[in-house]
């Protein structure tokens, strides 16, 4: 379930937590999707020790919800950088057979829902919103949430887009609190080549 590490990030940056980080990687290249990124300069790769503790914790708060084991051997963080706790870029990819017509979409939803349940379950008040955008001639569903301060200030937004690629369910983040460096990361994700 690819919203795990995602949701986490979410909670972890509400708590202002801190990430390692690998600057020296500047381009990330995946076999499985034939997807290329650039990371754009000043923008630091967290490690992979530090993406799998993310994955784990929201792992945890998201079984607090559903109350039943949630798998995530299947998951594979991609590349994950970011300029300061509250401006990230995520990727993943988990493998996902569409069985019939809509099930993709379907499974979306569902996600979603958990999502928000989870931040509700943890305290954190939080607006979402799901459509769909085009990308490089690509459909993609999106999932945009705002969330704020216990005094109703918006402190973080975050943009979620996925589609299915080569019998991958492919996901891509960005979190951010100014306009700046979601510009850098929308940037470095529209850059990106091809799938």
């Amino acid at each position: 379930m690819k919203y795990i590490s995602l949701l986490f990030l979410l909670i972890s940056i509400a708590f202002s937590s801190e990430a390692q980080t690998d600057s020296k990687a500047r381009s990330y290249y995946c076999k499985e999707i034939g997807w290329t990124i650039l990371v754009p300069d000043g923008w630091s790769v967290l490690s992979k020790e530090k993406q799998a503790d993310l994955q784990n914790t929201g792992k945890k708060a998201m079984e607090k919800v559903t109350e039943e084991d949630i798998p995530t051997q299947r998951l594979k963080n991609l590349i994950s950088f970011r300029r300061d706790p509250l401006n990230v870029f995520m990727s993943t990819i988990e493998p996902f057979t569409e069985d019939k017509p809509g099930e993709y979409e379907q499974n979306n939803r569902k996600i979603y829902g958990l999502i928000y349940s989870t931040f509700k379950n943890e305290g954190i008040k939080a607006d979402t919103a799901s459509g769909e955008e085009m990308i490089r001639g690509h459909k993609f569903y999106t999932f945009a949430t705002k969330i704020y301060s216990k005094d109703g200030d918006l402190i973080l937004q975050q943009k979620m887009f996925s589609r299915l690629v080569k019998g991958y369910d492919f996901g891509v983040t960005i979190s951010y609190d100014n306009e700046q460096d979601k510009q850098a990361m929308l940037d470095a994700w529209l850059n990106s080549t091809e799938l």
